[in-house]
């Protein structure tokens, strides 16, 4: 395994920030691929098109990305468990590299969805290894800042290709999506391994001396100890699918993984960032800035990830996430009502400014909360031995119910009206919240194992006694790193 020294570079403060920043480097070529049809599409539909396209296409077009991560499951799970967190984030970088020099040649419609449906195999590899291996190197007072790093990045791509999709060649596009790739192989294949995989593997000379380069902390003995002593715990069972059906905890974290991951969706995040350009084209006065109130609506995107990782951390999950759903339910109800208004032809100037503050407000509140937490909080709820199973049975209730949402938006549009799909949102975003304040505890603060004790209420007295001490001894820092989480 190459690891580079990174406490040698920058201060033991930062190395947890510099290894999650690298290995969250993919998501911003992922977050390209995902904003990528929203000003692609329109100009991929004009006659002078390097790559003819049929109107009909479009959905297979975004969804092809979907359908990749779909299958991209199945390698997921075997990659992380088989060669590291490390190792498939790695594997996952080369397969979106692949897939960008696909859509760089490209001349036909079926190759451009071929470099989608790679892309999407690499993105369904980050975006559930990332957040686990981001998880299990940070500290649990750091890890909701971190651990938004993935979406932070995420939006950062969408914000890259919001603002240079409309007015360069799309090769070139697909040309700086690569180099992307090529940066991010580059730095993060000198970056630790995760503590807590080499430890479940056995390797725990290896796993302290990445613990090491991770930590400034002076108890980092007791720390590995209580890490070495939790996946020990963790790990009695063996690594099987059905283990996590087998245990309450297991069952009550998949629960609140696939129902938060597909009402995500249906709060209309993905059909927005997909089609935010044709939106705003066919629903605004002719002359409407589109692509400025796109690259605004992407600034604003990347702003509110960055500062749900603080907040979840200082509010707490459960209380952001729940704000969050009842006001993202608010601005959809405004921009379905804008629509509706529209769609009768009772259209006044003067009303114009709802759809783009509804937009920018519905950005905002859904980022810092509904949108980022249902894809951090998995990598939290599942012990070390089912992580793997748990983060992918959260991702792919994401890829189902993104890929969902677009042909019921594509559907309803065509046949029905766009309002008709804001105002659906606008309800699910309402049973989100309702579903969040009886359902999802609350993870802010807690080591790995407290919360599958907590999931496991009713656990073994042994259990619990356990706890108490892990607790003890993972919250022992130095002060200088204490200082630093404060």
């Amino acid at each position: 395994m190459v690891v580079c020294d990174i406490s040698r570079i920058c201060s033991r403060k930062y190395t947890q920030v510099l290894a999650s920043l690298t290995g969250a480097l993919i998501a911003l070529s992922d977050g390209m691929q995902l904003g990528w049809s929203s000003p692609m599409v329109p100009r991929l539909l004009l006659p002078s098109s390097p790559v003819p396209i049929r109107k009909s296409e479009v959905v297979w077009i975004e969804n092809a990305y979907l359908l990749g991560g779909l299958v991209g499951l199945w390698f997921t799970v075997y990659l992380s468990n088989k060669i590291g967190r490390k190792g498939a984030i790695l594997v996952g970088g080369c397969q979106s590299l692949l897939a960008w020099t696909i859509m760089s040649l490209s001349r036909d419609s079926w190759v451009l969805m071929l470099g989608r449906f790679i892309a999407g195999i690499g993105a369904d590899i980050n975006y559930v290894t990332t957040p686990m291996y981001i998880a299990e190197i940070t500290h649990q007072s750091r890890r909701g800042r971190l651990g938004c790093t993935v979406f932070v990045m995420m939006h950062i791509g969408t914000f890259l290709v919001y603002v240079i999709g409309p007015h360069i060649p799309i090769v070139t596009t697909s040309v700086i999506g690569a180099a992307v790739c090529v940066i991010q192989l580059l730095t993060f294949s000198v970056m630790p391994e995760s503590p807590y995989y080499l430890i479940m593997k056995g390797h725990d000379k290896e796993a302290k001396d990445c613990l090491r380069i991770l930590r400034d902390s002076a108890n980092l003995e007791e720390e590995f100890d209580a890490m070495r002593d939790a996946v020990k715990e963790e790990t009695t069972s063996p690594r099987r699918l059905r283990d996590l059906f087998q245990s309450k905890s297991n069952r009550k974290g998949l629960l609140l993984t696939v129902v938060l991951n597909i009402l995500q969706d249906f709060t209309g995040c993905t059909v927005i960032v997909m089609n935010l350009h044709t939106i705003l084209s066919e629903f605004s006065p002719v002359g409407a800035p589109v692509a400025i109130i796109g690259i605004v609506f992407s600034i604003v995107l990347v702003i509110s990830c960055a500062t749900a990782g603080y907040l979840m951390d200082v509010v707490g999950r459960r209380k952001l996430l729940i704000v969050s759903c009842f006001l993202t339910s608010i601005n959809l109800f405004a921009i379905a009502a804008y629509l509706t208004v529209n769609i009768t032809g009772i259209f006044t100037p003067h009303l114009e400014w709802v759809e783009y503050a509804s937009l920018i407000i519905y950005a905002i509140v859904q980022q810092n909360g509904v949108g980022v937490i249902p894809n951090v909080i998995p990598a939290e709820l599942f012990p070390t031995n089912v992580r793997a199973y748990g983060c992918t049975a959260g991702d792919a209730s994401f890829i189902i119910g993104s890929a969902l949402s677009i042909f019921l938006y594509h559907f309803i549009v065509k046949y029905v009206g766009m309002d008709v799909p804001f105002y659906m949102f606008a309800i699910c975003s309402l049973f989100a919240g309702i579903f969040s304040i009886f359902v999802v505890p609350e993870t802010t603060g807690k080591t790995l194992y407290e919360i599958q004790t907590m999931l496991n209420a009713g656990g073994s007295r042994r259990k619990r006694m356990y706890t108490s001490e892990s607790k003890r001894k993972l919250n022992s820092n130095s002060p200088c790193e204490s200082d630093v989480d404060n």
